[in-house]
């Protein structure tokens, strides 16, 4: 037995950068949960609600394209699109050519505002208490949800990336909460980790998720092509089954397989801030997500937008029915893709 195999789930969190924890949701709490993903699928299929980065990726490859048929006015995708096509690296990310040309990886952000269910779990559950423990931080703020569905046969992987980069934040006590809602495993795509990554101490510019092209005017260096060298990095996954989470820090570097299985692979994220972290005009995004703080840099995240969720002021005070209805008009900020 390793030493490593001695450590508590707070001092693993810190060398590896990543922790997975077994049967911390209820199959309640995970059926509701599932409730919400099924709807946002039916709310794409419908009314191209979300955006299917499948599609947009096999658009992308297309020389001429089919334009700007798959966001809504939260993702920038002309943009993306250009600075992907004038990459000279630029390549496809996927796991298998011969996959059903009907694939669907759903990504969709900032839904917790109106759905009780997700709210719930990301305000009032375990979690909270848990994270603020393994981040070992004073106080906690809820940051943002966002959902990553993987159907059957969807080749598109999730490109390296760490979720500190795509974030309004600077600090170090950032962590995203990977929800399975599905078995996961290497067939279906489960997380794929660059242990110790976390302690690099560098932040590398967002990417697209489809490719490893850096966000257009994020003035951070490239991850290495971490696809194209797998050997070379020291890159773990769990198996992991409804109820159980993996916890992962802002900096630690990750992503995902392609669907090459008859299973869905979906999955909620969560991210959450302690009490190092304070705002930041992060340069280069896509991914907005409706905010109506006034918050300026440097400033502690106190405000609607980030709840405060541990300590709690009373132990039977529900924050999620605090925030029921509480949409947002303004557009700004960005969030972090799992």
């Amino acid at each position: 037995m390793t030493a490593l195999a001695h450590l508590s789930y707070s001092e693993r969190f810190k060398e590896d950068g990543v922790v997975c924890l077994r049967d911390v949701l209820a199959p309640s709490e995970v059926e509701g949960l599932r409730a919400v993903a099924d709807a946002q699928i039916e709310a794409h299929l419908t009314a191209l609600k979300g955006l299917n980065l499948d599609a947009f990726a096999r658009d992308l490859w297309e020389p001429a394209g089919r334009g700007e048929s798959f966001g809504t006015p939260d993702f920038d995708l002309a943009a993306l699109r250009r600075a992907i096509r004038a990459d000279p690296e630029a390549r496809p990310l996927r796991e298998a050519e011969d996959a059903a040309k009907d694939g669907l990886f759903l990504y969709d952000t900032g839904f917790w505002r109106h759905e009780s269910a997700v709210r719930s779990i990301a305000l009032d559950s375990r979690l909270p208490e848990l994270l603020a423990d393994i981040l070992d931080t004073s106080r906690l703020h809820f940051w943002d949800a966002e959902a990553f569905i993987k159907l059957a046969h969807t080749a598109q992987r999730t490109a390296f990336h760490q979720d500190l980069s795509y974030m309004q934040a600077k600090g170090q006590k950032c962590a995203s909460v990977w929800i399975p809602l599905d078995v996961a495993d290497s067939a279906n795509g489960t997380m794929q980790y660059v242990r110790g990554s976390n302690r690099w101490n560098r932040l590398f510019a967002p990417n697209a998720l489809v490719a490893q092209t850096p966000l257009p005017a994020s003035g951070l260096p490239k991850l290495p092509d971490i696809e194209g060298n797998m050997a070379d990095f020291d890159i773990i996954s769990f198996d992991v089954k409804p109820g159980d989470v993996i916890i992962h820090e802002g900096r630690t570097v990750h992503g995902s397989g392609g669907n090459n299985s008859h299973r869905p692979r979906r999955a909620f994220s969560l991210q959450y801030c302690g009490d190092d972290v304070r705002y930041h005009k992060r340069a280069g995004r896509f991914f907005s997500s409706r905010m109506t703080h006034s918050l300026l840099p440097g400033d502690a995240l106190f405000a609607k937008d980030y709840p405060v969720v541990w300590p709690r002021p009373w132990p039977q005070l529900l924050l999620a029915d605090l925030y029921a209805g509480a949409e947002p008009k303004a557009l700004e900020g960005t969030q972090s893709p799992a």
